[in-house]
């Protein structure tokens, strides 16, 4: 088939790229960032409209402006992701594509922490970026016949960089990386009591791929076994990169901890197909 990958440039994009053609389908890309991967390849600003038309089968939207936990406290991050969705959408249904696969997150709870696998019953998300991916879901479930929502929590990868320079702007595993690599004392944002799962980029992309060809609406809530705190994470990355640094916790930052994640159910994902083959991050840094 030809499926439109949105965000072809990006961590995630750039694998999901790789797995759609060793399956054997054209991929179309759209990023604002160039990249080589894709089969045609369209750089846009998915912000602004876009005039030309894309023939796709199915679109994989995963195109969004998105960070660490400061980053994604950005007012204005809302309104662009809107935009983002709102020009997919237009793509879309312009290029006849049939479906939808929207990259959610699963911070749509980070309120009401039923993380039920079904479509959202309140938007009542507190940060921007859990309130766009919220609406982005509402948007695309009520403007397509066909869509799948994945909620994947942390991904992580080797190829995984540090988008923002700013301190708590950028993924935690790659932040943490670079500032082990930067040398001197270690400064971790919060008590390194929260707790994370992350999950690998390759086996969300594998389970995508998988289920390109789901019809009607479905929603998937996507976990690893790998659920641990950031204190541990800070002394497994330390250990992982080889080097001897004091590890410092800032608890001012416990202010911004408003979500817990909890190892939610996963009957429905593993019907589908769903099981991670990575299940420590030391693996996953590698591949």
């Amino acid at each position: 088939m030809d499926v439109l990958v949105t965000g072809s440039a990006g961590f995630t994009g750039q694998v999901l790229v790789e797995r759609l053609q060793e399956a054997g389908h054209r991929v179309l890309g759209i990023d604002i960032e160039p990249e080589q991967r894709s089969d045609q390849f369209f750089q846009h600003d998915l912000t602004a409209p876009l005039k030309r038309n894309i023939r796709a089968d199915v679109c994989i939207h995963l195109a969004s402006a998105v960070g660490g936990f400061l980053f994604n406290l950005r007012k204005d991050l809302a309104e662009a992701n809107d935009r983002i969705n709102r020009t997919t959408v237009d793509i879309c249904r312009r290029g006849g594509c049939h479906h939808v696969i929207f990259f959610s997150s699963i911070n749509v709870f980070e309120v009401n922490q039923s993380f039920g696998q079904s479509r959202l019953l309140m938007m009542d998300q507190k940060t921007p970026y859990a309130l766009s991916k919220a609406r982005g879901e509402f948007l695309f479930a009520g403007e397509m016949n066909s869509c799948t929502v994945i909620r994947p929590t942390n991904l992580f990868g080797k190829s995984q960089r540090r988008k923002h320079s700013i301190v708590g702007e950028s993924h935690v595993i790659p932040d943490l990386l670079e500032k082990i690599e930067q040398g001197g004392d270690l400064k971790v944002l919060g008590d390194g009591t929260q707790v994370r799962n992350f999950v690998h980029v390759t086996d969300v992309c594998d389970f995508v791929v998988r289920n390109l060809l789901l019809s009607g609406q479905h929603f998937f809530n996507l976990r690893s076994e790998i659920t641990i705190t950031i204190g541990e994470l800070a002394r497994l990355l330390t250990e992982f990169a080889g080097r001897q640094v004091k590890v410092r916790f800032d608890h001012s930052y416990m202010v911004y901890e408003l979500f817990r994640i909890t190892d939610f159910d996963l009957s429905l994902p593993v019907e589908f197909g769903w099981k991670p083959k990575i299940t420590k991050i030391e693996d996953g840094l590698l591949i």
